[in-house]
């Protein structure tokens, strides 16, 4: 089994960079590709993921 390459995204434009970078490692690599979201308890995960949805590249 492969292991994967785990990135943390927390919608900031820092992390959104970090993600499009190991997608480009991970494609490269042909290994998979894990993004992980945390979020404190006061948020709701969709906060963090529309920010990267949104996002132009």
């Amino acid at each position: 089994m492969t292991t994967p390459l785990v990135v943390d995204v927390d919608g900031s434009e820092a992390s959104l960079q970090a993600v499009d970078r190991a997608a480009g490692k991970a494609v490269g690599h042909e290994i998979p590709l894990h993004l992980l979201c945390a979020v404190a308890g006061d948020h709701e995960p969709s906060d963090g993921i529309g920010v990267g949805r949104d996002r132009d590249r």
